[in-house]
């Protein structure tokens, strides 16, 4: 908070075996952002295919996108649409795996 005023906004995704959310702060160029997410894989709860995930940084913001390139070839773009969702695309970021995600944010009010 900042003199009384939330600088941060909540964002959710939620679809068929996804859960998440993400904190965004924008501030003068710069962009931190937390995701977390829940994937329910194919065979389900109760066999244990579920995963989770969390994501963050700091990273210049050009006012449209952000880009982040960490150790391992993991790479983080993050794209504010002009609906004021945001849309989070990644590779090779969880285990060094070669899995892609891309999700849809949209704000919680």
């Amino acid at each position: 908070m900042d003199g009384g005023k939330v600088l941060a906004r909540r964002y959710h995704v939620a679809r068929r075996g996804v859960d998440g959310d993400l904190i965004v702060l924008r501030q003068q160029g710069w962009l931190s952002y937390d995701a977390t997410e829940t994937i329910i894989g194919p065979r389900g709860e109760k066999a244990g295919d579920v995963n989770a995930a969390r994501l963050g940084s700091t990273v210049k913001f050009d006012g449209t996108q952000a880009r982040v390139l960490s150790p391992g070839n993991c790479e983080v773009i993050l794209t504010l649409n002009r609906d004021g969702s945001w849309s989070m695309s990644t590779k090779h970021c969880f285990d060094g795996a070669a899995a892609t995600l891309d999700e849809r944010f949209i704000p919680v009010s």
